[in-house]
């Protein structure tokens, strides 16, 4: 895969250990909202930035996508992309070059093409759209044009060059409508009121989740059980009685309804009795999505719906409100790129479930394969995996004395090697040679930086790289890494090449961040058969 990653390597080695627990438990996303800092964005422009994510409350076709760039006001500065909806709800598009780096504000409205998946058991109301239909009602499943929609979702800021995942939900419009609610529109607020609606919703990602079209099997079977919870949850929007004279859901009171019930970031835990053109409460929420699974006929395997019924029976024992508090992760950017590596990963385990098994066997690969492949990458200690191996080498690279020596050697290096060699090509570039670190086999080829070169920032060029596991592979083609030293260095190939063993070894500052610019491809051990997969 081709992929950029921009890693402060100090951060991401404590944060990999999060990405395990998620991978093991992929039916349960981690609250939290995808997050970011408060720094005010700079005026210049913020280019290459690439947005994805579908668009449910059944699955929207033919949506019309909007993103707006918005102020600390929450007035619109601009329009910075416009895209379309697939019939599978996804879109993409690319911010264009007037994005100054600010929170974007994502719409789905309708068109005159668009269309939605009726995922309310008792049905949409009459046909009155001009589809073909056999009976002039809109089933559950069946496809209608809605009369009027406009559902949002915010970011809180995205960098130069970054893919961010951005699903728009009905709770990504309650989440919108909370984060509004605040006094100064910021990355801040944003990001807390995604972790509230996340956490009320037992754990679930808004943002960074993709609802499933949950009145289709196959569609089911392609994903997990956490995409799965979420669009019945969505579901449940329009079994609160809120039609038009045809009996067709109105979905824009619903969501106006649904966003006020918790603008203050409390919900009430049960007003089943009440007046449902007053508020909505999570129990009508956990009821209609319980419905729905027995509309489609399946069972909720990540327990969402025991969990937050469990939470509503507490929160009736000691006054009947709901209020979650974000968590104490979100806004983290460090964190929000880990969740997107876990995005990638579950894709990835989905391509083997298509393809490899039937459904059932498939889910127990996709966990394996998830949790390999996030540890393979780090997640078990601090310089465990991939991130631990190319860190240590690159040390290495810059401690060589020029004298062809073990790896094993601490006189040398000290970085947790157990075996290999390192020598200097004639050329000038680095090569490591069989180096086993932290269970890894690094083979690589590295192009240094130009003699009597002092800074704090070197360029490293990646001729190729091999990082082995018995399970796994990563292969790096071509690429550069860019490493920050703590203070300023020299690069000092006389002394560097210096041939007596017993010289004293180089001093080289530490390493506070690192960017990646990398080719890369993954390869992992499925059932005795090597499958290459691919990121997005």
């Amino acid at each position: 895969m081709g992929s950029q990653m921009n890693i402060q390597l100090s951060q991401l080695v404590r944060q990999l250990a999060l990405v395990s627990a998620v991978s093991i438990a992929l039916t349960a996303c981690s609250g939290g909202g995808g997050g970011s800092s408060d720094e005010t964005p700079s005026a210049s422009s913020v280019s290459g930035v690439s947005l994805n994510g579908k668009a449910a409350k059944g699955i929207i076709a033919g949506g019309l996508v909007t993103a707006e760039e918005l102020g600390a006001d929450k007035q619109v500065l601009g329009v910075v992309g416009n895209a379309v909806t697939g019939n599978d709800g996804g879109y993409s598009l690319t911010l264009n070059d007037s994005y100054t780096g600010g929170p974007v504000q994502i719409s789905i409205t309708t068109g005159a093409d668009t269309r939605m998946k009726c995922d309310v058991p008792a049905g949409c109301g009459t046909r009155t759209d001009g589809l073909a239909d056999t009976n002039g009602s809109i089933e559950f499943g069946e496809w209608y044009k809605p009369a009027s929609l406009n559902m949002t979702a915010l970011m809180p800021k995205a960098s130069a060059n970054a893919t961010v995942s951005v699903n728009v939900t009905p709770f990504t419009h309650m989440a919108a409508a909370r984060a509004k609610a605040a006094a100064s529109l910021d990355a801040s607020a944003i990001a807390n009121a995604n972790s509230e609606v996340s956490n009320l919703l037992g754990g679930i990602d808004v943002l960074n989740t993709p609802p499933v079209d949950i009145t289709d099997p196959a569609a089911r079977d392609g994903a997990s059980a956490t995409a799965v919870a979420y669009a019945a949850l969505a579901s449940s929007l329009a079994n609160q009685g809120l039609t038009d004279g045809n009996g067709q859901p109105d979905l824009n009171a619903a969501m106006d309804l649904l966003a006020n019930s918790f603008v203050n970031g409390t919900m009430l835990a049960d007003d089943s009795a009440g007046d449902d053109n007053a508020q909505i409460s999570l129990q009508e929420i956990v009821s209609g999505a319980s419905e729905t699974y027995s509309e489609a006929g399946i069972v909720d395997l990540t327990d969402t719906i025991a969990g937050l019924q469990s939470t509503i029976n507490t929160a009736l024992a000691s006054g009947g409100i709901i209020d979650p508090e974000p968590s104490p992760s979100a806004g983290d950017e460090t964190l929000a790129q880990v969740k997107q590596l876990v995005t990638d990963l579950r894709t990835w385990g989905h391509v083997i479930q298509a393809e490899t098994e039937a459904p059932m066997g498939a889910f127990a690969t996709e966990i394996g394969l998830a949790s390999a492949a996030v540890d393979f990458l780090g997640s078990k200690g601090a310089y465990e995996g991939a991130i631990g191996a190319l860190n240590n080498s690159l040390k290495a690279a810059f401690k060589f004395n020029g004298v062809e020596e073990d790896l094993a050697s601490e006189y040398y290096f000290g970085l947790g090697f157990i075996r290999g060699a390192i020598t200097r090509t004639a050329e000038g570039k680095i090569k490591i040679t069989d180096a086993f670190v932290w269970g890894a086999t690094v083979n690589m080829l590295i192009s240094m930086p130009e003699d009597q070169t002092a800074a704090t920032q070197f360029a490293l060029g990646v001729d190729s790289a091999e990082i082995v596991t018995p399970i796994n592979s990563l292969s790096i083609t071509a690429g550069i890494i860019d490493v920050t030293l703590g203070d300023s260095f020299t690069i000092n190939y006389a002394e560097i090449n210096n041939p007596d063993p017993y010289a004293a070894p180089i001093v080289l500052p530490a390493i506070t961040d690192m960017t990646f610019d990398l080719e890369i491809s993954f390869t992992q051990l499925v059932d005795a058969n090597l499958q290459t997969l691919a990121s997005p």
